[in-house]
Parts: structure tokens; C-alpha cells; sequence
């Protein structure tokens, strides 16, 4: 159990790391370019999905 929490926890720390990386773009920039938008979406969607799993 211990090292399924760790897992997860791991987990998110990447996905916040590459949402992190998002930053520099500004709201502009999200909403003009699709891709940009699309992967900052499905990573906040797979950090909270990740989170809620058990």
C-alpha cells in the first residue's frame, strides 16, 4: 500500500512538472493554438483523474 501511494505521488509530481513547463504560455497562446490547449487540458485531466483513483 505504502509503495502504491509513493507511485502515485511520483506520478503527479511529473504531470505538475510538465504542467509547470505550460506556465510561460499565456491565456492568449491556449486559446489560439489548439494542440497547446488540448495538452494542457488531458495533463490537468489525467493529474485529477490520477489523484481519484484508488
Amino acid at each position: 500500500m505504502k509503495d502504491e501511494v509513493l507511485s502515485k505521488l511520483e506520478k503527479l509530481r511529473e504531470y505538475l512538472g510538465i504542467l509547470r513547463n505550460y506556465r510561460s504560455h499565456s491565456l492568449e497562446d491556449l486559446k489560439k493554438d489548439v494542440t497547446l490547449r488540448g495538452a494542457v487540458e488531458r495533463y490537468l485531466e489525467v493529474s485529477i483523474e490520477y489523484r481519484l483513483e484508488r
